[in-house]
């Protein structure tokens, strides 16, 4: 698991200190990973918020990091403590042990802010103002890069977004048949698409038929099981398309999409590599530098597969909702762009064993993790003493 929410910044309450000091923004343009809202923090000089919640492991996470923007800037060469205009504290209450960094609020548009993690558990945060300030902020991660997987969770992610949009759309939905019942006993109706390794969703529920021999019978080992919950009378049930990483032979889910792929990279030389990246502000005035070990661009395969023809389209549709234009994946919390996506059916003529399917690939640039960090002082002070000497007689 690459990533790990610590505190999604999309609802002000539980947030501790000054009145309306943090609420709901409403502004989708400050959220990062699909999020729904996100959060507005104004607070005056010496103000501090104060979030505590459920402790999170963080133990093999090596960052920390938030997206922010803010609303007036700080300097984006900082030199002296009075450059920066808030702290941020990560706590664990079980040590106690906290770590205390600057927080810069240099970014109009929305960007990510790293810190250096060292801690094991975290329990609670604290974000102090050195003047006054607003900004927004959206969603508090721990994590570490594991590319190309954390890429596969970046456009899962966007295809379950797209999916739930589509699910709202009349018609998109393909109908299977109803079902009665609860537990291990039920009936199903006017059947429709019905086979085995089919996916279907109702009632909140999601199974896989293992068998269709007589009765139906769902997969023990998959989503919700071999039995339901309910009792359901009549409930209309529907097909539903998984979303599946490197799918092997003996996992086959109907309809479904799945990726691989991007094992191999090429190098994607960017200007940006040869910026350094500067994060975790100590209150000692030093600074974590580092640069990208290099940008690389990774190409990962999609196929979506159905056994017959309307829900093979409805497939094609979420794919193709997905990767419209150039769509956007956050991975561990920063932004990319995709490359579009160019679907098309695969046709295997008379080939009846084989599932029909469509397919494509999309393109994803993404910088890999630096292998050498160094601290250093953010400004050298340079002191110069003058010696004066009386004038000549």
């Amino acid at each position: 698991m690459p990533k790990v929410s610590i505190e999604p910044l999309t609802d002000p309450s539980g947030w501790t200190g000054p009145a309306t000091a943090v609420r709901n923004s409403g502004f989708r343009q400050f959220s990062a990973s699909f999020l729904a809202d996100n959060l507005i923090f104004e607070l005056l000089d010496t103000e501090i918020a104060v979030k505590s919640f459920a402790a999170v492991d963080v133990t093999d996470f090596p960052h920390l990091a938030l997206n922010l923007a803010a609303v007036g800037t700080e300097p984006v060469d900082k030199r002296t403590a009075a450059d920066f205009r808030a702290r941020i504290r990560f706590i664990d209450s079980s040590g106690p042990t906290t770590l205390e960094y600057f927080l810069p609020l240099t970014n109009r548009s929305l960007d990510q802010v790293r810190f250096e993690n060292t801690l094991t558990s975290i329990d609670s945060i604290e974000i102090e103002a050195l003047a006054d300030i607003t900004f927004f902020a959206s969603e508090v991660i721990a994590y570490r890069d594991e590319l190309p997987l954390d890429i596969y969770s970046a456009m899962t992610a966007l295809m379950e977004k797209a999916r739930g949009e589509l699910d709202l759309t009349p018609g998109f939905k393909v109908k299977a048949g109803t079902i009665t019942g609860s537990g291990s006993t039920f009936t199903i109706t006017g059947g429709l698409f019905l086979d085995k390794d089919v996916v279907v969703t109702f009632g909140g529920e999601t199974h896989r038929i293992k068998s269709v021999g007589g009765s139906v019978k769902f997969d023990e080992n998959y989503f919700d099981g071999a039995t339901i919950g309910g009792p359901f009378t009549d409930e209309q049930m529907f097909l539903f398309i998984p979303i599946n990483t490197k799918p092997g032979e003996e996992d086959v889910q109907l309809p479904s999409v799945g990726m691989e792929g991007g094992f191999t990279s090429e190098s994607a030389p960017v200007h940006e590599s040869a910026t350094p990246q500067l994060d975790s502000y100590l209150l000692d005035l030093t600074v974590r530098t580092s640069f990208p070990d290099d940008y690389r661009k990774y190409t990962i395969d999609l196929e979506g597969i159905a056994r017959t023809g309307e829900p093979l389209e409805k497939v094609g549709t979420l794919l193709e909702k997905s990767f419209e234009r150039r769509s956007v994946i956050w991975i561990n919390g920063r932004r990319h762009e995709v490359g579009e996506l160019d679907l098309v059916l695969d046709d295997f003529g008379d080939a009846t064993e084989i599932v029909p399917r469509v397919s494509g690939s999309v393109e994803v640039t993404a910088a890999r993790e630096a292998v050498e960090y160094e601290r250093q002082k953010i400004a050298v002070t340079v002191t110069t003493t003058v010696t004066s000497q009386p004038p000549p007689v």
